[in-house]
């Protein structure tokens, strides 16, 4: 017979009764806060307090990484001009911009439609001419001065003066005072090349490659052989033989350019008047002529601005004289 001293323990006088809890409650409130161990969310106070450091430390090193390679990185580039420009750029060819902004569509085309006999259609257009100019208009002495081709020129740079634009010593018949033509049937235009820098316009060599009314246009005014060397030229024309166009300035002197992100800068004009019929639809298509200058009108003009005008026919409408 087995002695009594060899008897396992009565485990009902060593441990109390068990409590019984419902399943699932007792593993969630456990893991919340186990007395047994004093651990909260399965970790005891010292295991918090390894992982808080252990993330502490970890963030910071990430965070002064980053900051290293940041600051490396902007060494690297500038914060007047971009890190590629010209043919390395994905802008490598220029756009030719108009003023008045024209918000009207048909068919992805800019329409430009007014009545000379309502104010309502033309004062927007008027008005935005006119304050488009308003930066030509504040340039100052102190960071502008006027470029001739009789003096040396210098590289352009940007703690150098600016060639300053004036409009209006631009031969033109536009003007604020005449409302830019809107109170007629022969609006204005104001073209510009769009800014792109580092961009440097190349003439032609040959005026035989212009177009012909260009050509004509050079000849009649000026020696052609010099005003190729030193101009650009914007020359707009229309399919509808009774437009006639107003082009009395279309060259863009090359002393304009490069554009640098110089403070200040304003592109050079060229300013355009369309005589035409009233109640007739007229497409005007003007384009820049320069040796590394192309014309494309597929998703994105370059080169070139296509837009048409239509004039209410009213019972009186006026036409300006050319």
């Amino acid at each position: 017979m087995a002695s009594s001293s060899n008897r396992p323990p009565n485990t009902s006088e060593n441990y109390p009764p068990a409590i019984r809890v419902p399943p699932g409650k007792e593993s969630f409130t456990t893991f919340l806060w186990n007395p047994q161990n004093n651990s909260f969310l399965g970790r005891t106070g010292a295991s918090w307090a390894k992982i808080t450091v252990f993330y502490v430390i970890f963030y910071l090193f990430l965070a002064g990484f980053f900051s290293l390679l940041g600051a490396v990185f902007y060494q690297t580039i500038s914060y007047d001009l971009p890190t590629y420009t010209g043919e390395a750029s994905i802008l490598k060819h220029a756009g030719l911009g108009f003023r008045p902004n024209v918000k009207e569509l048909v068919d992805k085309k800019y329409i430009l439609s007014y009545d000379p006999s309502d104010n309502k259609t033309t004062k927007d257009f008027v008005n935005n001419i006119n304050k488009f100019l308003e930066r030509y208009n504040n340039q100052s002495t102190s960071t502008h001065r006027p470029c001739t081709w009789n003096e040396k020129k210098n590289s352009n740079e940007r703690n150098e003066k600016l060639c300053a634009v004036n409009w209006h010593s631009i031969n033109t018949t536009c003007h604020p005072n005449n409302n830019w033509g809107y109170l007629s049937t022969s609006p204005c235009i104001i073209l510009k090349l769009n800014k792109m820098i580092d961009f440097k316009p190349i003439p032609l060599k040959a005026v035989t490659d212009l177009p012909t009314s260009l050509q004509a246009h050079i000849n009649r005014t000026a020696a052609p052989k010099d005003a190729m060397a030193k101009n650009v030229w914007v020359w707009c024309e229309s399919e509808d033989k009774d437009v006639v166009m107003e082009q009395r300035s279309p060259g863009i002197p090359l002393y304009y350019y490069p554009y640098n992100n110089q403070p200040g800068y304003v592109s050079p004009l060229v300013i355009v008047r369309v005589h035409l019929k009233a109640g007739v639809t007229t497409r005007v298509t003007c384009k820049v002529w320069g040796a590394n200058i192309t014309h494309k009108s597929n998703r994105r003009l370059t080169g070139m601005a296509d837009f048409s005008i239509t004039v209410a026919n009213t019972k009186t409408p006026k036409t300006a004289e050319l």
